[in-house]
């Protein structure tokens, strides 16, 4: 589990991009439907790293 909790950490920027590289097949032609389920997954993905590493820092900071 360190390994995913760890600031420093690159899971995070492994499955942002993944998530990107998804995002990008839209443009070889994909359909509609697939496009919006992956922007939708791709908001919740960051909107849950983005709160889980400001609450990690948050944590450090106020020990």
């Amino acid at each position: 589990m360190d390994f995913i909790t760890s600031p420093n950490s690159q899971l995070p920027t492994i499955i942002l991009s993944f998530t990107h590289f998804i995002l990008g097949r839209v443009k070889l032609g994909e359909e509609e439907r697939f496009f919006h389920h992956n922007i939708i997954l791709h908001f919740i993905l960051t909107k849950t790293f983005l709160v889980h590493w400001e609450y990690r820092y948050i944590s450090c900071f106020n020990r």
